[in-house]
């Protein structure tokens, strides 16, 4: 049996994004791999996966199952990398596996530097924007290196192709690298402080296929979360969390996304939101989403949300009555979980 720990928060925000400036694209400076075993490669080649990155070449990394954790590239840039402004380093990574990825920056004459991603990895056999903090840091640095897989020690059963592209920096994350502002709260459905949700009602499992236990203390920065236990098979389908508003319905329209804070023990694809309005009018959205083994917040914008299958009218956001996870023995990748 499989197990899996789910610990969340939910907050509706308002959103704005804020970018950055390239500083290498990997098309134009040496490569240097290392520690990437016998058969290990690295060079620029056409990007094999448009979608999410637009490039029309990119690195790819040859990880040898025979290297070392510690395998990747250095570079001594054309012009060396200036932190005065900007803080922030962004890579696109395209991965098979979920692993650590560090970046290292070198100036001549002092100390390197070394940071994991400010988030963690989520995705596989897709790009993704990683996010390296370098907020404590100032001035020139001349050498950059990079670590695309960094486990503790190398379990690979064979050899495996990172892509990685979009070396840039800029200033301070809003969301998940990607994604959009998480730098204010607008409003909060449920904060796990008590009982009862932010807006009034009760919060409970949907059926026994769930144990819920409220952990006080156990979020991020020591906020209050939950966690779930849950297990759907063919004969018990579904499963879930409820989060109800009570006794007003609750306006969201003017909100633009749906965030949650959320961890787990392995990765989970394909957990699902769903959206209730008024009992009686029944319109129901959902909108699917994966969960890595690191804090980290999931953006979902509203407008992508879609109507539930089997039902006619998407939520009315003007009236919302009911915020909802669910685990559908179909849909979700893993069917049981273990809570911590």
């Amino acid at each position: 049996m499989k197990k899996f720990t789910f610990l969340l928060t939910f907050i509706l925000i308002f959103s704005g994004y804020a970018w950055s400036q390239m500083v290498e694209d990997y098309e134009h400076i040496e490569l240097n791999w290392f520690a990437a075993g016998a058969q290990g490669y690295m060079h620029v080649v056409p990007n094999p996966d448009p979608v999410g990155n637009t490039s029309n070449y990119v690195v790819e990394f040859r990880r040898g199952a025979d290297g070392d954790p510690w395998a990747g590239f250095f570079s001594r840039l054309p012009e060396p990398l200036d932190l005065t402004e900007y803080k922030y380093i962004y890579v696109d990574v395209w991965k098979p596996v979920i692993s650590p990825v560090v970046f290292k920056l070198e100036p001549d004459g002092a100390d390197d530097v070394e940071v994991p991603s400010l988030f963690p990895q989520t995705k596989v056999n897709e790009w993704e924007t990683l996010v390296f903090d370098f907020s404590d840091e100032d001035g020139l640095f001349e050498v950059i290196t990079f670590f695309p897989d960094f486990p503790e020690t190398v379990e690979h059963d064979e050899d495996i192709i990172i892509y990685f592209d979009n070396i840039r920096v800029g200033n301070a994350p809003d969301g998940n690298g990607d994604d959009p502002v998480f730098a204010d709260i607008d409003f909060m459905w449920c904060d796990f402080e008590d009982e009862f949700t932010n807006v009034g009602g009760f919060r409970e499992v949907i059926n026994s296929q769930t144990i819920a236990t409220d952990l006080p203390d156990g979020g991020i920065d020591g906020s209050a979360a939950i966690k779930l236990e849950y297990t759907v098979s063919e004969d018990n389908t579904f499963t879930g969390y409820r989060m109800w508003a009570f006794p007003d319905f609750i306006d969201v329209s003017s909100y633009n996304y749906f965030v949650i804070n959320v961890k787990a023990e392995e990765p989970i694809e394909d957990a699902l939101v769903l959206l209730r309005d008024d009992v009686d009018v029944n319109g129901r959205s959902t909108h699917t989403f994966d969960i890595g083994t690191q804090w980290h917040q999931v953006f979902l914008p509203l407008e992508d949300f879609e109507v539930q299958s089997g039902f006619d009218n998407e939520a009315n956001l003007t009236i919302l009555h009911l915020i909802q996870i669910q685990f559908n023995y179909e849909l979700v990748s893993l069917n049981s979980g273990t809570v911590y």
